[in-house]
């Protein structure tokens, strides 16, 4: 049995299919039972999820400080007046 981790992707979608069971058309791709996905692809899902929460979180901080500029500004602005 062939290792599924060192598998390219076509490889991959390839040996989860069954010589018997390859599919002569798209409609045989809704049956499939295939294996999980090579170590890499994790990898990638996981990279692309931690940079997404990151990007958030930047935003989320960002609109925080443009708030309370915002509140000073205003503040400074009701004293002068």
């Amino acid at each position: 049995m062939r290792e599924i981790n060192r598998l390219s992707i076509h490889q991959w979608l390839r040996f989860a299919i069954p010589d018997s069971q390859q599919p002569i058309s798209p409609i045989g791709f809704l049956f499939l039972k295939l294996p999980q996905p090579p170590c890499a692809v994790l990898l990638v899902v996981v990279v692309v999820v931690v940079v997404v929460i990151v990007v958030v979180v930047v935003a989320v901080v960002v609109v925080a400080a443009a708030a309370a500029l915002v509140v000073a500004v205003v503040a400074a602005v009701v004293k002068l007046v």
